[in-house]
């Protein structure tokens, strides 16, 4: 008897660690695959608002009177004359005025000269600070200089003045003509541009600590218990090169940011995440009786693959609508719109046809492109803005291709999901026709097949003998991906092509009534 109960009690004991050990495993998997596709997506906001901002500085680098001014090289000259402050304001106000983010924007020439623009105070302790230090023997100056031309990210503010908690960027304005630095640029930043652009994680309660990493290892922003500040960044460096994993009781998912060249970090302790599954062991131990820890193991486990399932093609789902919503987002619809009607009406005042059609086409584009943030598109609507993308086409290659489109009226107010055919139709053009001699032709067909709706898209153009090549495209594959885990298994795009000869893409949709197409 005594043998029989204690091979029960070390079979008790066998199960509920090993269930336990299986649970804690998937959970920790998950919590790292979810963020660091949260990461992912946090890093893409990041390098959008960063390199709007670096995008307008190195137009600086085009304003012929900022290049007169930073070119003077009178030594005697021991600041910036009015006139030319007045120009560099007028610069510098072309920033500040389209980046909330901006703080701060200093111009420095190479005579140790130097003119600040500031937001949000005054620039008198600055001006004072560099009226007895030189910016070029200063550790930041260096640095900068050694990227030539180059921005280069500080997570603190590096430069003599107090300038808050900030962020800074900074930079060498390079002469376009010589290749010869003109100066120095140094462009204060809100910290709060970092969480601003942090994407959560999905629903897990455990959201944990968010934590950005310099290139040196120092901390740039964290977002957690003040006090375990230290530990997690200790714990973090342990980790070498890995980007994700366990380190002194914590999980870690990291990624890193292309423009800053820091790292976006999160990290969550195990013993919060695991605390269930501990629960769960401590139940088998008590409770007893080989069949039942046995059966209550494997449903816990088979419930708990099947909750990990769905959550990880939600969350790959959100990844691949995130991206398509954060770059609608960051257009700014109507700034666009007046623009280009602008143009057209230029166009049409001066009596040039041809660019007033182009900017036509070009407006249609983008409406049909951000379609006010919906997921969905009708079919009419993503026929038209083929049509559009192949006016413009034509107009940069001179009229050599040809769209011919046939499709059935009763499927053409049907809805799919946006950019889907758009990516085939560019794919066709851009390695089809582009490299073909002579003039190309694309035929859009849209019909209904054994209830199912089939999008086909031909082409005449170069083929291809490998198609590997085609499905490991970053564009199809993202569009095979979102049709699979949105329509299901059952249904993406396949390929068939001749070298020579042409291309054809055949995409296969259900054909769904119109109230479970708005679902």
């Amino acid at each position: 008897m005594s043998v029989l109960i204690l091979l029960a009690c070390l079979a008790i004991y066998f199960l509920g660690e090993a269930a336990f050990r299986s649970s804690e495993k998937a959970i920790l998997q998950n919590y790292q695959t979810t963020y660091q596709v949260a990461l992912k997506n946090s890093g893409r906001v990041l390098d959008m608002n960063l390199r709007s901002i670096v995008e307008v500085v190195r137009g600086f680098l085009n304003d012929k009177s900022l290049q007169t001014i930073l070119k003077k090289r009178e030594t005697h000259q021991s600041a910036f004359s009015t006139a030319d402050r007045a120009v560099l304001e007028t610069v510098a106000k072309r920033l500040a005025r389209q980046q909330a983010w901006v703080n701060d924007i200093i111009f420095m020439d190479l005579n140790g000269n130097h003119y600040m623009l500031s937001n949000n105070r005054g620039s008198y302790e600055f001006d004072l600070y560099y009226n007895e230090h030189d910016y070029r023997e200063e550790a930041w100056s260096i640095k900068t200089a050694e990227a030539k031309g180059k921005e280069v990210f500080f997570g603190k503010n590096v430069l003599g003045a107090n300038l808050g908690d900030v962020l800074l960027m900074a930079k060498h304005l390079i002469d376009p003509d010589t290749g010869e630095s003109m100066g120095c640029l140094a462009v204060s930043l809100s910290r709060a541009l970092i969480s601003r652009s942090y994407v959560g994680g999905g629903s897990t309660s455990h959201a944990g600590h968010f934590l950005v990493i310099d290139t040196d290892g120092e901390a740039v922003y964290y977002d957690g218990p003040g006090e375990e500040a230290e530990r997690v960044l200790t714990a973090f460096t342990q980790l070498q090169d890995e980007p994700s994993g366990v380190s002194q009781g914590m999980v870690f998912s990291a990624v890193r940011n292309e423009t800053t060249g820091w790292t976006l970090i999160n990290a969550a302790k195990t013993a919060d995440l695991t605390g269930d599954s501990r629960d769960l062991r401590n139940m088998v131990w008590i409770v007893g009786g080989i069949i039942l820890a046995f059966v209550l193991g494997l449903l816990y486990l088979l419930f708990q693959n099947q909750y990990l399932a769905r959550h990880l093609i939600e969350t790959r789902l959100n990844e691949r609508e995130a991206e398509l919503l954060l770059l609608q987002s960051q257009i700014n619809p109507h700034f666009l719109y007046n623009t280009l009607d602008a143009l057209y009406f230029q166009a049409i005042i001066h009596g040039d046809d041809q660019i007033a059609d182009t900017t036509m086409a070009l407006s249609n584009h983008f409406r049909l492109t951000l379609n006010n943030g919906s997921k969905y598109i009708s079919i009419k609507d993503s026929i038209q803005w083929i049509r559009e993308y192949m006016k413009i086409m034509n107009l940069r290659f001179h009229d050599r291709f040809t769209l011919v489109v046939d499709a059935e009226d009763s499927l053409l107010e049907r809805r799919i999901l946006t950019f889907i055919l758009q990516p085939f139709v560019e794919n066709a053009m851009n390695h089809g026709l582009e490299p073909k001699m002579g003039e190309g032709v694309i035929r859009v067909y849209v019909k209904q097949d054994q209830g199912d709706l089939l999008l086909i898209i031909e082409d005449n153009g170069v083929g291809m003998e490998d198609l590997s090549v085609w499905e490991s495209g970053y564009g199809i594959h993202n569009v095979q991906e979102r049709i699979r885990l949105h329509y299901g298994e059952a249904y993406g795009a396949s390929v068939e092509s001749r070298k020579g000869e042409g291309t054809t893409v055949t995409v296969r949709l259900p054909l769904l009534d119109d109230k479970n197409e708005a679902e």
